[in-house]
């Protein structure tokens, strides 16, 4: 990663995390950017085996931060706000390819790229959450 996060506590348990774990952290102050920053390190440790992802968000980070900036003054957020989900690439996510595993839509495989402009109703749902 290029982008420096504060390092995740190792009292946190990424493996096992619930939401209800998540909830308490931020309770305790771990912050978004902190818990997104410590999934996405072991996404860069094990995909590499797995690639069960294909794009990464290059914004995690920055979307983290802003649910930092949001929870810090005092907005009510949902339950989901600053969570780290992976949305596979049969949803739609606007700005990032959809792919939904089929080599034909993935330019790394020869493909097209679909950049939708839109989120999909789902991933809308899961961003209001």
């Amino acid at each position: 990663m290029t982008d420096i996060a504060p390092a995740i506590s190792p009292d946190i348990d990424l493996v096992e995390m619930t939401l209800a774990d998540a909830a308490a952290a931020f309770a305790r102050g771990v912050t978004a950017e902190t818990l997104a920053a410590g999934f996405l390190e072991r996404i860069a440790t094990y995909n590499p085996h797995y690639n069960a992802i294909i794009v990464m968000n290059p914004h995690a980070l920055d979307d983290a931060r802003a649910i930092d900036r949001r929870r810090a003054s005092g907005e009510a957020l949902g339950p989901l706000a600053g969570v780290p989900v992976v949305v596979k690439d049969t949803m739609d996510m606007a700005g990032l390819p959809t792919t939904a595993g089929w080599a034909p839509l993935s330019r790394r495989a020869g493909g097209v790229s679909l950049i939708p402009a839109w989120d999909s109703p789902v991933v809308r749902r899961l961003l209001a959450a």
